[in-house]
């Protein structure tokens, strides 16, 4: 398989221009930039208006740096495992503190900046509007909603980042070895922020060691290799006890929904069954034609696109293969970087449509784009209860306990779930926090029964405070 050639040069480039078109506009990279500002603020404002909340893991964090101070809101077995990420916790839960619209509001710039990379990245393999619809795409698509409303997995939209800078700073067009350099930092510290991005920062390496073999420029990865592998061994050596020995296995059911079915179309039962048939059907025909290499013409670049993608959503599967993969709500983070490859299939699979024919192509498209808005607008209205809710919660809590009752307070009847998004689950830590005392003493209740059998004055029903639906567990 031959890489993604570069698009002809634009002889037209923004400025220089004798006067306005349709196609300088189509092409212009500052109108690409406001687009894809336009396109996050549109979509982040909602939540950010309605109120974003601290949830589950951020309860921890924001524990340690009270008790621990604010360098150890991580845990010590953090720092050894994820070091880059660790310091991220420190500033953001230990130096910032519980300022969830803060949060959020970081959590979107790293978000918003990722889409940006992805446009220029692709902008230097493909026309130059098919990159920006890959990155507005990117964007949009509802399945890496953690990414932006779930504090925790700051890190992990930073480690995103980061593997983008880093194959940015690989396939500029510059021969500066300055580039190559910067390349092998951000890689390994995107690997010390998450590991997951590893394998994805080994094959782009890789990827693009085989794309300069021709030019010699070949050898300017081998300092990203090295660094790559040097955060490697130090994660192996220094694996998190808590992810050693889960005893799971991903089910690969899964990954298809998460891409392409219900994590992205929503609850619209037709289309999440016939749009992951035609992406396969489809991407079964590039792989077909790339193998005959009947397309010889370096502008047909769908195809390319489309096997890349899928290469680049297994290399971002692979971490999770002995993992709890639940893609959607909190669970969506696994996809942070498979989710960019489905993107990459989605964008291909339309443009290799729009090759036979036009209409069928934008209807495609339109289809795809509105179900994911609406899916997206859907998960931010289950975050933003979720939020209300928490903050219900303890306000309730703190009405009926001015301060902490001797005994054990017991949450239930059980947790309430939607859509893997979970308004109240670590109690005991959060209301350690709420009172500023670390001897109270909660939990959730397991059940009905679990829930009848605690003391009377030590229960809290959840129920009469959550409008969060209680949805099931497991499956997306």
């Amino acid at each position: 398989m031959t890489s993604i050639p570069a698009p002809p040069v634009d002889e037209t480039r923004s400025g220089e221009s004798e006067g306005f078109s349709a196609q300088s506009w189509v092409e212009d990279e500052r109108t690409h930039l406001r687009a894809l500002l336009l396109i996050a603020t549109v979509q982040f404002l909602p939540y950010g208006i309605a109120g974003p909340e601290v949830f589950r893991d951020d309860w921890f964090t924001l524990r340690n740096a009270a008790v621990d101070g604010w360098w150890m809101s991580a845990g010590s077995d953090q720092w050894l495992a994820r070091p880059v990420g660790s310091a991220i916790y420190a500033v953001i839960f230990g130096l910032i503190g519980q300022r969830p619209l803060v949060h959020y509001a970081l959590a979107v710039v790293v978000v918003t900046s990722a889409a940006i990379l992805i446009r220029r990245v692709g902008a230097r393999f493909l026309p130059k509007s098919v990159a920006v619809a890959l990155a507005a795409l990117w964007l949009i698509l509802p399945n890496h909603t953690s990414l932006e409303m779930w504090f925790s997995c700051l890190n992990i939209g930073v480690a995103l980042l980061l593997l983008l800078i880093g194959v940015d700073c690989l396939t500029h067009q510059s021969n500066a070895s300055g580039r190559d350099l910067l390349a092998a930092f951000a890689f390994p510290l995107g690997v010390l922020s998450y590991e997951a991005v590893g394998p994805a920062a080994v094959g782009a390496v890789l990827l693009v060691g085989w794309m300069r073999r021709r030019d010699g420029r070949w050898v300017g990865v081998i300092p990203s290799l090295l660094t790559l592998v040097a955060s490697a061994t130090w994660l192996v050596i220094n694996w998190h006890p808590e992810k050693q020995g889960l005893n799971v296995s991903m089910d690969p059911a899964f990954v298809v929904p998460a891409h392409f079915g219900v994590s992205v179309t929503g609850g619209v039962r037709l289309l999440q069954a016939l749009l992951p048939v035609v992406v396969l059907c489809i991407s079964a025909i590039a792989a077909y034609f790339l193998i005959r290499e009947e397309r010889r013409d370096d502008t047909d670049w769908s195809e390319r696109l489309i096997v890349l993608g899928w290469g680049l959503l297994f290399l971002g599967v692979l971490p999770f293969a002995r993992y709890f993969y639940a893609p959607i709500g909190f669970g969506d983070r696994v996809t942070v970087v498979s989710g960019v490859g489905g993107a990459m299939v989605l964008v291909g699979v339309i443009a290799l449509v729009g090759r036979w024919w036009r209409p069928a192509a934008v209807v495609l498209a339109t289809v795809i784009a509105i179900a994911a808005l609406a899916q997206r607008a859907s998960m931010v209205k289950d975050y933003a209860i979720a939020a209300d809710d928490s903050r219900r919660i303890l306000a309730a809590v703190e009405s009926r306990w001015p301060t902490p009752p001797d005994g054990e307070i017991v949450f239930g009847p059980e947790m309430i779930v939607e859509r893997h998004i979970v308004a109240f689950e670590w109690a005991a830590v959060s209301l350690q926090l709420l009172y500023g005392d670390e001897r109270v003493e909660a939990r959730i209740a397991e059940g009905e029964d679990d829930f009848s059998s605690a003391p009377p004055e030590l229960r809290f029903d959840l129920r009469v405070h959550s409008k969060l639906d209680d949805g099931r567990l497991g499956a997306p």
